[in-house]
C-alpha cells in the first residue's frame, strides 16, 4: 500500500467529501458554466465526488505512488467532468468505447478497460489534457497581457479551491476575484473549444 492509499484509508470523509464537493462545483462552474443543481449525463455535480470516492474505494481507480492523495482526487474529478462534457457535446474518447462493465461507467470511471484496470494511455491522456488546457489558457492574448488573470490562472492550476483559497493564493480582494473569474469564463469557453478541436 503506497502513501496515497494509506492517506485514503485514514481520511476523515465527513471532512474531505465536502471539500471535494466544493472543488467539483467550483471547477465545473468555472470551466463549463454548470450550476450545482443541473442534471448532467444522468448525474448531478454533487454525485461526482461520491462517484470518485467509490471508484477508488472499489479499486476501479488506483492511486499512483509519490503523488498526494488530494491531488489525485482532484485530478479524478477533473477527468470525470471532462468526460461528461465530451459526452454532452456528442464526442466520445477512444477509451470510452473500451468499457464493458456498466458498473464502471455508473461510478464515473470512464478511463478504464474491462476489469477496471486503468491503461497507461488513459492516465497519460488525462494528465496531458489538463496540461494542454492550462497551456492554452496561459497563452490566450487576454491572459498574457493581464498579470492579475495570469496569477488567477496559476492559482487555479495549482489547485486553489473556491474563492477563499484564491484570495490566499493571489492576494487579491474577494470582489476583484469575482470580476477576474467572470473575465475568465468566456476565455475558458474559447480554450475548451480549441482543445476539443485538437482532440477531434
Amino acid at each position: 500500500m503506497n502513501r496515497a492509499e494509506q492517506e485514503f484509508q485514514n481520511a476523515d470523509w465527513q471532512e474531505l467529501l465536502p471539500r471535494l464537493t466544493l472543488f467539483t462545483l467550483h471547477w465545473a462552474g468555472l470551466l463549463y458554466g454548470w450550476k450545482a443543481d443541473q442534471v448532467l449525463d444522468g448525474r448531478t455535480l454533487e454525485d461526482v465526488p461520491e462517484d470518485v470516492f467509490l471508484a477508488f474505494w472499489n479499486k476501479k481507480r488506483h492511486f499512483a505512488d509519490n503523488v498526494p492523495m488530494w491531488v489525485q482526487l482532484k485530478n479524478a474529478v477533473k477527468s470525470v467532468l471532462w468526460n461528461i462534457y465530451q459526452r454532452i457535446k456528442g464526442h466520445k474518447t477512444k477509451l470510452e468505447s473500451e468499457i464493458d462493465d456498466p458498473a464502471d461507467e455508473e461510478c464515473g470511471v470512464i478511463k478504464s478497460v474491462p476489469g477496471g484496470e486503468p491503461t497507461p494511455d488513459a492516465v497519460f491522456e488525462s494528465e496531458e489534457s489538463a496540461k494542454r488546457f492550462f497551456e492554452l489558457l496561459r497563452a490566450h492574448p487576454k491572459v498574457k497581457k493581464n498579470i492579475e488573470l495570469q496569477r488567477t490562472v496559476l492559482a487555479l492550476e495549482n489547485g486553489a479551491l473556491g474563492y477563499e483559497e484564491l484570495v490566499k493564493a493571489t492576494g487579491f480582494a474577494i470582489n476583484r476575484l469575482y470580476e477576474l473569474v467572470n473575465d475568465l469564463k468566456p476565455i475558458v469557453k474559447s480554450v475548451l473549444k480549441k482543445l476539443k478541436s485538437e482532440e477531434n
